[in-house]
């Protein structure tokens, strides 16, 4: 009788049919406009508000949160559509079943394509899934995902296309702060204002602080192969995202013709484009977006891809969520940190000293959201 329990005690939990498995009871999703202090350019476009929809879903007494993020009000709330549609099909769930609701997320999106907003939209239920799951085990995420480390290394990011003694201000702050990297911004209309600014900032942080730059996809394979020994002589070490996304052969290209850093990969939506670029030899550190992969089950997906082919990785942005990431991937460096984008969101800030974020054992990814704040800044379109 004993070992008849045992094994339908086993068998109910992996039908997710027993006690043990967390339903899901309650889904709330939210549309927030959060303004920024300043206003931010870079080489294509200029961002204002930082729209968020943000998910949390009840399940067996736990409370699993996910979030998203745009530029642009109406792609947000396009997103907060599809959100609430894949809501209504969740209730009811069992919340572990994280790789099944994958699944049917993938076939339901089949009309709209593979990749793209779908996917990013349904990162917002992969996160609070796993958020859900790592809270039931007692485990915070970065365990739950088999961590290497506590603490991981994160980089500022800013430098904005702002003018050039603003952008030095910067800089020295985050030196004063305690980063040992900083990244900018290029994409002027004249290179030689592109160059000055480099060496500006480079001048002020010195040898002591390691200089990053990005072009989101604002240069051609030639003007990148042409410019980047210039970078190269300024000091700067980092290259991300210099030509279009998908060019595969051309971000090859590039790399071969330089001994920069080429770094790619936030701007990709699946783990197959990012196989493509590393398998294509397009750069020397990926840098995944865990929204645009669709979340914490496909960006460690795509981190696993990457130790196989010996690439460092680096997460973009949502670095509450994307530290845990880090701290569990083989090949993993550095979390970019962007400040301001989710500050007030959450109901504290991460833990950020002298370059580090410090990850403590709070079941889960470690953060509530600050209703407060929602409640003040609800979109109300």
């Amino acid at each position: 009788h004993l070992l008849r329990a045992a094994v339908d005690a086993a068998a109910e939990q992996i039908t997710g049919e027993g006690e043990f498995a967390l339903k899901i009871e309650e889904i709330r999703t939210y549309h927030v406009s959060k303004p920024l202090k300043n206003k931010l350019r870079n080489s294509l476009y200029t961002i204002e508000n930082m729209e968020h929809i943000l998910v949390e879903i009840d399940a067996g007494g736990y409370t699993g949160i996910g979030m998203v993020y745009s530029v642009h009000w109406e792609q947000s709330a396009a997103m907060k559509v599809m959100i609430d549609a894949f809501a209504k099909r969740m209730i009811s769930q069992d919340s572990d079943l994280i790789q099944a609701h994958l699944k049917n997320a993938v076939i339901i999106n089949g009309a709209s394509g593979p990749t793209g907003m779908p996917t990013s939209a349904w990162a917002a239920f992969d996160i609070a899934l796993w958020d859900l799951l790592a809270q039931k085990a007692g485990l915070p995420l970065y365990k739950m995902l088999g961590a290497c480390r506590s603490e991981v290394p994160v980089y500022a990011s800013g430098g904005w296309l702002i003018p050039v003694d603003e952008l030095v201000k910067e800089a020295l702050d985050y030196k004063e702060q305690g980063y040992k990297c900083y990244k900018m911004k290029l994409g002027c209309k004249d290179i030689r204002e592109d160059l000055e600014r480099v060496r500006r900032v480079k001048e002020a942080l010195g040898d002591e602080v390691e200089l990053y730059v990005d072009v989101n996809q604002g240069w051609s394979v030639k003007k990148s192969i042409m410019i980047a020994p210039m970078l190269r002589d300024l000091g700067v070490t980092y290259l991300e995202e210099p030509t279009e996304a998908q060019d595969y052969a051309g971000q090859a290209d590039i790399r071969a013709n330089t001994d920069i850093r080429i770094v790619a990969g936030e701007s990709l939506s699946s783990p197959v484009e990012h196989f493509e670029l590393m398998r294509n030899k397009g750069v020397d550190t990926l840098n995944p977006d865990l929204q645009k992969c669709g979340g914490v089950t496909n960006f460690m997906q795509v981190c696993a891809m990457a130790a196989a082919f010996r690439i460092p990785v680096t997460s973009h942005t949502l670095t509450e969520v994307s530290s845990h990431l880090m701290a569990a991937a083989p090949t993993a460096t550095y979390a970019e940190y962007i400040p301001d984008w989710w500050d007030g969101i959450y109901d504290h800030k991460p833990a950020i000293r002298d370059g580090m974020i410090y990850l403590d054992d709070t079941p889960g990814i470690g953060y509530r959201f600050n209703h407060d704040y929602i409640k003040e800044h609800l979109t109300k379109r």
